[in-house]
């Protein structure tokens, strides 16, 4: 007899649901019938689905040459953790095509209009509708404070713009205008929403703390000054490579390459004073602890080593660009991907309806 896989038990289904560590295959799992589906559903209920999701890589399926320019809806996601590519076809509805791609963050995309100057948030994964930013030019990256589609009365946008790049401006859920960071020499490369505040790194040796409970709904591009701006008290020289995540104890790290050993990364654990907001200290960590670090375009992120023992190397930092690996432990670094520079790590948040 043929056996019944479509009623098997709750339990054996379950197990072979735990093996799959890309939520992708949750997802094909659960097209295979109604059952399969509602145990699929019922284990994404019941699991801390962030902490345990590996990010995936955007990757173009067609030239590197187009997608270096546009945003096409012939893209792929790359699995790490069985290294395989899945087609997979982005709801764009009635958006135009060849939008560039400027951000990740907490599953959604954030795709620039250059010739309107303009940003549209789009969820790839769930069928709801679009948010559309006010003008801004030529954002090179976007971050949220939160998922629009957990809290979308109160989350914030942050963007790094500027013809020549490094300038600073965010903007709350329903404001029609920016606020723009004021400071005199704008050189950010990396920002991030941590503990209510909004914090920026430059490649002038600062790290920037900005409040953003204020309102610019009375004046328009209205600028406010950085509440303060934290020396970093490191004493090696740097490029511009940084980068910063906070860890999966909550604590805040920045993550720099070297210019003595370019091929060398070091990770600095930020000790913040909670009431002033000052730096107190800077500690070079030798070892990641139980985090694995996912850095690129988008947001970073940390995912649990040992949760992933069997698919990712401890220690060690997931680049987006090439899928370059560093070892923390080694010093070494080895890329895995032929798909280029044009990838963008992302959180899959698929739609269980």
């Amino acid at each position: 007899m043929e056996p019944d896989w479509a009623n098997l038990e709750a339990c054996p289904l379950s197990l072979i649901l735990d093996k799959l560590e890309e939520k992708i295959d949750h997802l094909w799992f659960s097209a295979v019938c109604k059952n399969w589906q509602l145990i699929a559903k019922l284990n994404h209920q019941n699991h801390e689905f962030k902490i345990n999701t590996i990010p995936m890589l955007i990757v173009p399926t067609e030239s590197l040459q187009q997608a270096a320019a546009s945003f096409t809806e012939k893209n792929g996601l790359f699995g790490i953790s069985n290294k395989r590519l899945y087609p997979f076809q982005f709801q764009l509805g009635l958006i135009k095509p060849k939008l560039r791609i400027c951000g990740s963050s907490h599953g959604w995309l954030a795709l620039a209009d250059d010739s309107k100057s303009i940003i549209i948030l789009m969820n790839p994964f769930k069928d709801i509708p679009h948010i559309i930013l006010p003008p801004i030019n030529r954002v090179y990256k976007i971050t949220l404070s939160a998922d629009p589609t957990e809290s979308p009365n109160d989350y914030v946008v942050a963007a790094i713009y500027g013809n020549n790049g490094g300038d600073l401006a965010f903007i709350r859920r329903g404001q029609k205008s920016w606020t723009y960071i004021d400071i005199l020499e704008p050189s950010f490369i990396d920002v991030i929403f941590y503990k209510g505040l909004l914090f920026a790194l430059s490649i002038h040796r600062e790290i920037v703390s900005i409040n953003i409970c204020v309102s610019n709904d009375l004046l328009h591009n209205k600028r406010i000054n950085p509440n303060v701006i934290l020396p970093e008290k490191v004493d090696e020289g740097f490029l511009q490579d940084k980068f910063l995540v906070k860890s999966l104890n909550e604590e805040l790290w920045m993550v720099r390459r070297c210019t003595l050993s370019k091929k060398i990364y070091h990770v600095y654990k930020l000790k913040l004073d909670a009431k002033s907001e000052k730096l107190e200290d800077i500690y070079k960590l030798k070892s990641l602890g139980d985090n694995i670090l996912f850095l690129g375009k988008g947001d970073s992120i940390a995912v649990s080593a040992s949760y992933f023992s069997k698919s990712l190397e401890r220690d060690s930092i997931y680049f987006d660009d090439y899928l370059k690996i560093y070892n923390m432990k080694t010093g070494k670094s080895r890329c895995h991907s032929p798909y280029g520079s044009y990838t963008f790590w992302i959180l899959p948040h698929f739609q269980w309806d």
